[in-house]
């Protein structure tokens, strides 16, 4: 208790102030994130829970039936038990494999949000973000082009027995001449009104808050911006003649992704310096639905059924789509 379990409570308690921290600056900024809010909560119980917990540690160890408890066995060999059954003796030595290379502590705010206890929505976010991707990366590789740059979505922290998710980079880029996708997860497209004096992608909206999808593929030609594909994940969905549908709500979205993130030009010295141009041909839920649906002008909003274990006729329909989708790139 006072070896091992204070000094990862101690652990925890570090890392959660550093979270709330950031989550308290990142609030005050973006006052109408209520998920930030509520992961602030969150953690902010999690810290007084903490404190709970080393002083619950310190009162145990202090009862005089543990004052002479000592280890049966060294942390290095197995037990009889375990020894004996195969099965069991395996997993040991894997788990004293990543003892000895990793350090096992944890992220205050993974403590709050556990796999199991994740919201489910969080996990098919996820889940359909990196199919897609698969499959979006698939067609253009079919196309010819070669990847130049693959860091993936995740990444693993230093000295961390997890990973989390990287958001707002170039996670990754393929080429072919002259042409670059860029497949970004979670990308944060500023408010117009707080790029004065630049270019960039843009969300034109009222106020100062940005537009943040799920997933952006956005196709770059010489340098410039030519097109961007968004995808968008949305757990929710709605019956409708007895078919599964997406929500009006979650079609209204992706019509505002279409309409306001723009991309922006800025020339010094013009009458009217900024200029916004429409760049999202489309914009795609992806539901655990089990048909496509497609509507709009030019029908660019799009819902992609995504689910575990897709029918392959299914399968073979989403493909298709993407194929409409990218076809003047691929």
């Amino acid at each position: 208790m006072q070896t091992q379990l204070i000094a990862k409570l101690s652990q925890i308690e570090k890392k959660g102030r550093e979270e709330e921290k950031f989550l308290a600056a990142y609030c005050k900024r973006y006052s109408t994130d209520d998920d930030a809010k509520d992961q602030l909560d969150k953690i902010r119980l999690a810290l007084v829970k903490c404190q709970q917990m080393k002083e619950c540690c310190l009162r145990w160890s202090n009862e005089p039936f543990l004052q002479e408890v000592r280890p049966l066995v060294h942390g290095d060999h197995a037990t009889q038990i375990l020894l004996k059954n195969p099965t069991y003796n395996r997993f040991y030595r894997l788990y004293l494999r990543f003892q000895q290379h990793l350090k096992i502590t944890r992220d205050a705010q993974k403590a709050v949000e556990e796999l199991s206890l994740r919201k489910v929505s969080s996990l098919y976010e996820l889940w359909s973000v990196f199919q897609i991707s698969k499959m979006v990366i698939e067609e253009f590789l079919e196309a010819g082009y070669r990847m130049i740059s693959n860091t993936t979505f995740f990444e693993l922290e230093k000295d961390y027995f997890q990973f989390d998710m990287r958001k707002n980079v170039s996670s990754i880029v393929l080429a072919r001449g002259d042409l670059e996708v860029r497949l970004k997860y979670e990308p944060l497209y500023p408010n117009h009104n707080l790029m004065n004096k630049q270019s960039g992608l843009v969300a034109a909206i009222g106020g100062t808050n940005p537009l943040k999808p799920d997933l952006a593929v956005e196709v770059y030609q010489g340098g410039q911006p030519r097109n961007l594909l968004i995808f968008d994940a949305k757990y929710k969905r709605a019956k409708e003649h007895g078919r599964t549908v997406p929500t009006q709500e979650d079609i209204n979205t992706m019509y505002k992704y279409l309409a306001s993130i723009l991309w922006q030009t800025y020339k010094e010295g013009a009458y009217r310096p900024h200029k916004l141009e429409q760049i999202v041909s489309y914009a795609c839920i992806l539901y655990p639905g089990n048909e496509l649906h497609q509507e709009g002008i030019n029908l660019c909003v799009r819902a992609l059924p995504l689910v575990p274990d897709l029918s392959l006729s299914l399968r073979q329909e989403i493909r298709q789509t993407l194929k409409e989708l990218l076809h003047q790139y691929i």
